[in-house]
């Protein structure tokens, strides 16, 4: 139970990060159809099911100082680009007030390739990403044992691979998924958390032309196992030369209300409610407009929640909270 609220906490960082697409996937479309892994012949490779999601909404608030462009993405076909992605975790969590020792998570690491391979008229730009390979390092205060368990599962993520369309303002209009073989059910809807929290893992440029100083807010909501999760993403242009532009982040997240979770692994029977989320953070990117991915990133995020539990055929509720920092950093070449 506490590996799936850990999960789902990472999927809401991940869904405020405002940074270049950096994706397990986020679709337009009701569902991913399943596809044919090259290895296997007949049977075809399961896919989660991707809700649909909307645009954010941007909202330009200052224009900055002249001149002023519009910010538009532009890579070429062909383009292809090598993203390392490095997210650490640190949590203290309390159960009915009383607080269990706090433990440091081993970094996740994942080497991600991008091909862009169709630019259109109006824009759009379709690309194919791979995960080259996925692992944990780092200092931890887990057993070995967990350890050794916990690469076991996130190393099956490797060789997960898919197309995207990203329009020219950064936004992602449609995403398809091919998981590897060998990841089991609940592997498949821990990515399942991470593809509809995704929501546009990009920097949503504003339609006006912009300068330095500009400053314009992006709010959008998404969906984590089920849950509505708020988010406002504040975005300044700190300079930009050459096609290169550097952006400060500033992020905020909450949940409207009492929500009902559904937490894989949840024991049957078991009802999680989360009772309030609240999340801030704040970073830093630059990003290349001739490219898909950041050239580098680094954003931090804290964030308090508080949860409730009732076990099968009880009335009697358990509180938990939940207190998480997180660090992801992307660099790209």
């Amino acid at each position: 139970m506490k590996k799936s609220i850990i999960i789902t906490g990472i999927a809401f960082f991940i869904a405020g990060m405002g940074m270049k697409p950096f994706i397990i996937a986020n679709a337009k479309t009701p569902a991913v159809k399943p596809t044919i892994n090259k290895q296997q012949t007949n049977t075809p490779v399961n896919t989660p099911k991707i809700t649909p999601a909307a645009k954010a909404k941007v909202q330009l608030i200052s224009a900055g100082t002249e001149p002023r462009q519009e910010l538009r993405i532009k890579p070429v076909v062909g383009t292809r680009e090598l993203a390392d992605m490095k997210v650490n975790v640190d949590m203290v969590i309390s159960f009915e007030g009383k607080p269990s020792p706090a433990f440091k998570m081993p970094a996740t690491i994942m080497k991600t390739d991008v091909v862009v391979t169709k630019v259109e008229p109006n824009g759009d730009v379709h690309y194919e990403f791979s995960y080259k390979d996925v692992d944990i390092q780092g200092d931890t205060s887990l057993p070995p044992a967990a350890i050794s368990k916990m690469r076991g599962e996130i190393k099956k993520l490797t060789g997960m691979k898919g197309t995207a369309v990203v329009d020219s303002r950064g936004q992602t209009k449609q995403a398809n998924l091919t998981l590897p073989q060998g990841i089991d059910n609940s592997l498949k809807q821990y990515i399942d958390q991470f593809s509809n929290s995704m929501q546009q893992l990009s920097t949503p440029f504003p339609l006006e032309a912009v300068g330095v100083g500009a400053k314009w807010r992006a709010t959008e909501s998404v969906n984590v196992s089920g849950m509505t999760v708020n988010q406002s993403a504040l975005y300044e242009l700190v300079s930009i030369k050459d096609n290169l532009a550097t952006f400060n982040v500033t992020i905020e997240q909450q949940v409207p209300g009492q929500q009902k979770l559904n937490l894989p692994e949840a024991p049957a029977g078991v009802t999680m409610t989360v009772k309030s989320y609240d999340g801030k953070g704040q970073g830093q990117a630059q990003i290349s407009m001739n490219k898909l991915m950041p050239v580098s990133s680094n954003v931090s995020i804290t964030a308090n929640s508080l949860w409730g539990m009732t076990p099968a055929n009880s009335k009697k509720e358990i509180t938990m909270n939940q207190q998480m920092s997180i660090q992801m950093t992307i660099d790209s070449k």
